[in-house]
C-alpha cells in the first residue's frame, strides 16, 4: 500500500505548497476512508443477500446448478481450445 501511495499520490500534490507531506498524508487518509466505506457497503450488501438466500432454498439449489453449468462450460471451452504456439 505504501508503494502505491508513493507512486500514485505525488502527482496530485504541488511541490511548492505550504506542507506537501501533510497533503500527502491527507490524501492517503481520504483514500483509506473511502476504501473503508466501500468495504462496509460490500459487507452490508453481502449480509442482506445471505439473509435473502437463506429464506429461499430453491434459489440456492438453482444457484448450485448454474455454477456447475458454468464450470462445465469453462472446462469444455478450455479442452477445445487450441494449444498455444510457442516460438
Amino acid at each position: 500500500m505504501t508503494l502505491f501511495f508513493l507512486a500514485f499520490l505525488p502527482q496530485f500534490v504541488r511541490p511548492d505548497s505550504a506542507d506537501p507531506h501533510a497533503l500527502m498524508w491527507l490524501l492517503g487518509m481520504v483514500f483509506l476512508a473511502l476504501g473503508a466505506l466501500l468495504d462496509i457497503g460490500y459487507a452490508c450488501a453481502g449480509g442482506a443477500l445471505s439473509r435473502w438466500l437463506r429464506r429461499r432454498p430453491r434459489v440456492l439449489a438453482r444457484q448450485h446448478w448454474v455454477v456447475g453449468g458454468v464450470y462445465l462450460t469453462l472446462g469444455a471451452l478450455g479442452a477445445a481450445a487450441a494449444p498455444p504456439v510457442g516460438p
